[in-house]
């Protein structure tokens, strides 16, 4: 007598996407374990590119004041929204048995990767500027006025009286032939009035 094994008794034959890695022995996790493990490391790589990748101080006359180069404010939203994008892709490529969030994941991958980069890109090129045009920012006496010479800031900054936080400011930076770091030039505001800037004086190629 002869007997037949219908399709869905099979026994699946495992490949390098199936079953997922979590049901996987050690050692053998498949290609789905390195896209996965490699989501993980941008994950984090891309939260510690959140801080700022320079920080100063100093103080003019009564006033103190700190500064961080951290880029327009958006940027640091869209490096923690790529790094749970990419934390949550890394997740699913790992769990799940279901072809259609596979397909998700491995499409958002890519996309986290990009919008990253956009962020990263931006934060490190936003707010460099001419001398010329921190010279002419610097005879303007409103907020709007300074953003509209010199665009989005490097970073961001405050003022202390005594040790108390007095005023927002933003920062901008000239790059000079010699110094490619630059020179930091801070304008600090109270609502939409220009009530300090550091350095006192504009300084020229070193």
């Amino acid at each position: 007598m002869l007997f037949r094994v219908s399709t869905s008794e099979r026994t699946p034959v495992p490949s390098q996407w199936w079953p997922p890695p979590a049901d996987r022995v050690a050692g053998s996790r498949g290609v789905r374990g390195w896209i996965a493990l490699a989501a993980l490391v941008g994950s984090v790589i891309t939260l510690e590119l959140q801080d700022a990748n320079a920080t100063g101080g100093g103080g003019s006359g009564p006033r103190d004041f700190v500064w961080r180069l951290d880029g327009p404010g958006w940027t640091r939203f869209a490096l923690l929204a790529t790094a749970v994008a990419l934390a949550a892709a890394a997740v699913l490529v790992w769990l799940t048995r279901r072809s259609p969030l596979l397909g998700i994941a491995l499409l958002l991958l890519p996309l986290a990767a990009v919008a990253g980069g956009i962020a990263y890109g931006a934060r490190e090129n936003s707010g460099r500027v001419s001398l010329a045009r921190v010279g002419e920012a610097r005879k303007v006496l409103t907020a709007r006025e300074v953003r509209d010479l010199l665009g989005a800031p490097a970073g961001h900054g405050e003022t202390s009286v005594a040790g108390q936080s007095d005023s927002p400011c933003e920062v901008w930076v000239v790059e000079t032939r010699r110094d490619s770091f630059g020179e930091e030039y801070l304008f600090c505001f109270s609502g939409d009035r220009v009530i300090a800037r550091f350095p006192s004086v504009v300084m020229g190629p070193r």
